[in-house]
């Protein structure tokens, strides 16, 4: 059945969804600074929120075999927000293409002061063919909003590593598992930031992030996390240990 004839009726997304928090002692790092695992978790976050606004959530489509999935992001950093800080985040639905919607987000500290922003690619996948299908024009109408500030999208690829500066395995538990059963996107974040030198996290912060993700990973499966230092750049991948498939592919750059 297509999801064009299960949609009741066509949502309109009228508002940006906009979540306002302050940050956790969890959620920081050693320098009480808001890591960037949690940031993408806020982000993840909003974006659930805007699924639920257009009448498109996750829940909404697993009903009719599908589901939502992340396929990029790229985020740009310019202050991190600390213990106790308020910030608000807004996200839309800027634009897309025939498989894509693409989502913006806007980061903002407690005096509406702009510290970051991002843009995100997100298909949806037939769950029983495993198999993305062309985004539909009910979900299209029910996302875009002209907002009038949309970043564009870097499509080049990301570098792949050509020697390995630092590795390690991590196995997937029952805890990193999202709704669709598989690796919950936001601690692939974590596991390639934990291969960065020690140095680098003490007296840097990121400001520059692009992660692709290619394949999923589910419960038990032993994943390999490798980095590579290019000059200013880092570059990590993280493959499934079994399938040598690759899951994720990251680029980060620190200030």
């Amino acid at each position: 059945m297509s999801l064009q004839k299960t949609f009741s009726q066509n949502h309109i997304m009228t508002k940006t969804p906009k979540i306002t928090c302050r940050i956790r002692v969890d959620e920081v790092d050693n320098q009480q600074f808001l890591t960037t695992a949690n940031l993408a978790k806020y982000l993840q976050e909003v974006a659930w929120e805007a699924s639920l606004l257009a009448g498109t959530s996750v829940h909404y489509l697993r009903e009719r075999g599908l589901t939502w999935v992340l396929s990029r992001l790229q985020l740009e950093v310019k202050t991190y927000p600390r213990y106790t800080d308020e910030i608000s985040i807004e996200t839309w639905g800027s634009s897309f293409d025939k498989y894509f919607i693409y989502r913006d987000f806007r980061i903002y500290d407690k005096n509406n002061d702009l510290i970051g922003k991002a843009i995100s690619s997100w298909l949806i996948v037939d769950i029983e063919r495993g198999k993305m299908i062309s985004m539909p024009e009910e979900v299209v109408n029910s996302y875009i909003v002209n907002n009038g500030e949309s970043m564009s999208m870097t499509k080049a690829k990301i570098p792949t590593t050509h020697k390995v500066d630092n590795e390690y395995q991590i196995v997937v538990r029952w805890n990193d598992l999202d709704i669709n059963q598989h690796t919950n996107n936001t601690h692939y974040y974590r596991w390639a930031l934990d291969s960065i030198p020690q140095a680098i996290l003490e007296n840097k912060r990121l400001e520059y992030l692009d992660i692709q993700f290619k394949a999923e990973s589910k419960l038990n499966e032993n994943l390999d996390v490798k980095l590579e230092i290019q000059e200013d750049n880092f570059i990590h991948q993280i493959y499934n240990q079994s399938s040598q498939k690759e899951c994720v592919r990251m680029l980060t750059k620190f200030k």
